[in-house]
């Protein structure tokens, strides 16, 4: 390895902080999590506005991954060739649904919704231990090979954008990983591994298998680097003879002069993000104005506390002032129109860029409505052509390693007798 682990690291994320700083912000409008620039008064809490939360969610239901089509290229249209495509296309549903199933959750799923939100997403290949068993030697290999095609071969597991450090250009020529795991985690996945600090904390936080540990890992075409708290556990050949990460960008963005990935990791809300905050400050504005409205706050010179209980406060305040004056209730007028005004200005913006199709029914008739969805979609049709990318480059290296550890599969599929053909790493 040319550069430390360290400095590769260390210029990544460099490299991408602007990218995730933007994935950061796209998060938090869609899980809600605000951040206002304006000092709230006490008891008046932040309107949580779903507005972000159903616009991605939105878009992310008009894709669909569950029922994966795959197109394979014949090489003439001999009929030896076309049972070949029918074969390999077989193969790639049958696979796509296998991995969908493994795991937590689907993670040709989460791919969709982290282009849209995030503009990048990023799955990870991993082929089952169990594949890699040699032969017993009192069994045959036809027998052994029909046991092993039965065998879920490969997992595809999400990664989040947030985590990945891939390397700069068109070309994956290495790949970081960085992530928060546990040391119950660490311990299932390398066996092997002997902590180091366990030492150096107490009985109680060394045992705990929910402390937090760093982990990295890191894939070149030549070198496989494994580093838990800095320690490196494994450092080999790779294994895979391949990169096994595929990772895209929405689409949504574009190249820029000065090289940096936060040009191309344009996620939905990236343009409307100033009308979404300010929907959000306008609409606490509003509550705040009412809920003194219809609950004035109260001026006293006796204990705030006692006053509250015996004037039953409700949402207001009670505030105690010097004892010139008698107690007086403060008059709060309700919220004007322009406050409403500007809150429309700031939904017509946010609709000029997604459509309100997508938000809300607009038409009664079912055809229209469909017809105006259909033209809606419009923008997310560089994330479908992400996705798409994706699931080809998924195909083409689980391929790879089906040739390259020689695993045979079992497929499912239309055929006349029996609907079971045996798939193998030469084809």
């Amino acid at each position: 390895m040319a550069a430390s682990l360290d400095d590769i690291i260390s210029a990544s994320e460099h490299y991408y902080s602007g990218a995730h700083s933007q994935m950061v912000v796209a998060d938090n409008l869609y899980n809600q999590n605000y951040f206002l620039s304006i000092d709230l008064p006490e008891n008046i809490g932040v309107h949580r506005s779903s507005k972000a939360t159903q616009i991605v969610d939105n878009l992310r239901d008009q894709i669909r991954v569950d029922e994966p089509v795959v197109v394979y290229r014949e090489r003439s249209p001999k009929q030896k060739d076309q049972e070949h495509k029918a074969l390999v296309e077989q193969w790639g549903q049958n696979v796509l649904a296998q991995i969908g199933q493994a795991g937590m959750i689907d993670p040709l799923g989460q791919a969709p919704h982290d282009l849209i939100l995030r503009g990048a997403a990023c799955v990870k290949i991993v082929v089952c231990e169990d594949s890699l068993d040699d032969k017993p030697p009192k069994v045959s290999k036809r027998a052994w090979e029909a046991e092993m095609a039965n065998k879920p071969h490969f997992m595809l597991k999400p990664v989040d954008p947030l985590n990945c450090y891939p390397s700069p250009g068109n070309n994956l020529t290495y790949m970081v990983e960085k992530q928060t795991r546990r040391v119950i985690d660490i311990r299932e996945s390398y066996p092997h591994w002997k902590d180091p600090k366990a030492k150096k904390f107490g009985r109680n936080l060394a045992d705990n298998p929910l402390r937090e540990v760093d982990w990295v890992e890191y894939w070149t075409r030549d070198e496989y680097i494994v580093e838990v708290d800095g320690d490196r556990i494994i450092e080999k050949p790779n294994p895979y003879g391949i990169i096994p990460y595929v990772y895209r960008y929405s689409g949504l963005g574009r190249y820029n002069s000065d090289g940096n990935p936060k040009h191309l990791a344009i996620g939905i809300l990236h343009s409307i993000q100033g009308e979404l905050e300010a929907e959000i400050e306008v609409k606490t504005a509003m509550r705040a104005a009412w809920q003194y409205h219809v609950f004035p706050r109260l001026l006293t010179t006796d204990d705030p506390s006692q006053v509250a209980q015996q004037f039953q406060k409700g949402p207001g305040a009670v505030i105690k002032h010097a004892p010139e004056r008698p107690p007086q209730w403060l008059d709060s007028p309700p919220p004007n129109q322009h406050m409403m005004e500007f809150l429309n200005s700031i939904d017509e913006s946010i609709r000029r860029t997604i459509p309100a199709a997508l938000m809300e029914r607009q038409a009664d008739a079912g055809i229209h409505q469909a017809l105006l969805i259909g033209q809606a979609l419009k923008i997310i049709s560089p994330v479908k052509k992400a996705l798409n990318s994706m699931g080809t480059e998924v195909l083409n290296k689980l391929s790879h390693l089906m040739a390259w550890f020689e695993l045979p599969m079992s497929v499912q599929g239309p055929r006349e007798g029996d609907s079971s053909r045996m798939v193998r790493g030469k084809d």
